[in-house]
């Protein structure tokens, strides 16, 4: 065969696979979400892919703090090259904070995420969780899609027995399918991202824009009638989903502590920004589930729990809505972590050269 008739054999043959895998499987299986699929190559709000990154490429494993939570703590903190600066120019500390939080972040992506990572003996896991972590509606959705650029086999080989996924998990067609996903997605940023800054920096000499962690830049003024809206929002999510995820979120939470033990980390759970307490105040029965579920825990592992909070003076201008801050709160809230870090004791807090 010509040399030529065989690269078009095999640009034809790439076509036709990069075609099944984006259009096959949801036409299989029918469980796709279109809005969903758009903002996951949008590095704009691509948080899952960038921290599974950070985990799978050793960055988090060479840091000495990781933090895990929703988007409220991924825009709470300076990004991390300027808090790990922010650190050794305020409190002298040479460490390394890695921010693993992504949007939504459930407990079982919190395992996903610290499972992908060689964990090291000694090292501090902040996971900052509060009474609303019962609200989500899809916590599987994220990773069923792809969007950890992972399949979920780690998890389902691990933990198929502890009740910390859904059943369906463990369907043979469903793994497969899971599988296909996060090979689509990476194929995805290989496509639309790599190949296509790779062609703008070599032709045009255009850098590849960096991730952005956060969205909110300046002050934004709190509308009241917003808020109302997302109180009654976080209100109707709350009542539906709480009796639904708190079986996997207590399943999930021993196995995370367990997980974490095992290798020799230390483990603070940690409320995250809050305005006047107002989750407490606003759903006290489901602030007192979670505040029980801790102390049932606490019997049987190790972690302390902290609440910045108590050491920070909010002002209304510091959050651009009930969950997220600002970012005059994104300086106080990073002020408040470093002062905390520089409190612990040694070594925990020091890395040994």
């Amino acid at each position: 065969m010509p040399w030529h008739a065989v690269v078009t054999t095999m640009c034809f043959a790439v076509i036709l696979l990069i075609l099944a895998l984006r259009f096959v499987p949801d036409a299989l299986f029918s469980s796709a979400d279109t809005g969903f699929w758009q903002s996951l190559v949008d590095t704009r709000n691509d948080d899952q892919a960038h921290v599974m990154a950070k985990a799978r490429s050793g960055e988090a494993a060479a840091a000495d703090v990781l933090i895990l939570g929703t988007s409220a703590i991924r825009e709470a903190l300076l990004i991390d090259s300027e808090l790990n600066a922010q650190l050794k120019r305020k409190a002298s500390l040479n460490i390394g904070v890695a921010n693993l939080a992504s949007s939504a972040q459930a407990p079982i992506e919190s395992l996903l995420i610290t499972n992908a990572i060689q964990l090291r003996a000694g090292q501090l896991i902040i996971l900052f969780a509060s009474n609303t972590i019962f609200q989500q509606p899809q916590p599987f959705y994220v990773i069923e899609q792809g969007g950890f650029l992972q399949a979920p086999e780690d998890l389902i080989r691990q933990y198929s027995e502890r009740e910390i996924f859904p059943s369906y998990w463990l369907e043979p067609t469903n793994r497969l399918l899971y599988r296909i996903r996060a090979a689509r997605q990476k194929l995805q940023r290989l496509l639309k991202y790599r190949f296509k800054y790779w062609i703008q920096s070599e032709v045009y000499g255009q850098r590849q824009p960096s991730y952005f962690p956060y969205l909110y830049r300046g002050q934004m003024p709190q509308l009241q009638n917003f808020r109302k809206a997302q109180f009654k929002g976080l209100d109707t999510r709350l009542r539906k989903n709480t009796d639904v995820n708190f079986p996997y979120v207590k399943n999930t939470f021993t196995v995370f502590m367990e997980h974490l033990a095992s290798r020799g980390c230390q483990l603070v759970i940690a409320r995250p920004p809050e305005f006047n307490d107002e989750f407490r105040k606003s759903f006290p029965n489901e602030f007192e589930r979670f505040e029980t579920l801790l102390r049932e825990l606490k019997k049987h592992h190790s972690f302390e729990q902290i609440n910045l909070n108590d050491e920070i003076t909010w002002q209304p201008e510091d959050f651009v809505d009930l969950m997220h801050v600002s970012e005059s709160g994104r300086a106080k809230w990073s002020d408040a972590l470093v002062a905390w870090l520089a409190r612990q004791p040694a070594p925990s807090n020091r890395r040994h050269h």
